[in-house]
């Protein structure tokens, strides 16, 4: 059983990273305003001014079952600079289960059935998978 969610995850992170190299050599620089671009998660400012720029970051969880969320980012870009779209990407707490134990042997030979021990949910960091670039206004 745990082999196979082992061989799950190991194949969803195989197929994640084959469609990050995939979206990574397809994305296009993105103008948001003038002289102000981005492209994946860097953005580029080519003005005398800061920008404040807001995206949409889609997060994966690798967790061997699709998961999925979203959340908001904002990046200052100063002027003539460059910036990284930083995203704090939620966490996904796996469900837990119950854990058949093994039967205990009993001094006369018998053996005892042992309840079921509950183990909790592995917590799973959220990754950053794309950013959708929403706007690009002057920073005050």
């Amino acid at each position: 059983m745990k082999s196979r969610r082992i061989l799950g995850v190991a194949a969803a992170t195989a197929l994640f990273t084959t469609a990050l190299g995939f979206s990574a050599s397809t994305a296009n620089a993105r103008e948001l305003a003038q002289g102000v671009s981005c492209d994946g998660f860097t953005c580029q400012n080519d003005t005398d001014v800061a920008y404040r720029v807001e995206s949409i970051v889609t997060c994966w969880a690798p967790t061997g079952v699709p998961a999925m969320s979203s959340t908001a980012a904002t990046t200052y870009v100063r002027a003539h600079d460059t910036a990284r779209v930083i995203a704090a990407c939620p966490t996904i707490i796996m469900p837990g289960e119950f854990e058949q134990q093994p039967p205990r042997l009993q001094p006369d030979g018998g053996f005892t059935t042992e309840p079921p021990v509950w183990k909790p949910g592995r917590v799973v960091a959220g990754l950053p998978f794309s950013a959708d670039h929403i706007s690009a206004v002057v920073a005050e």
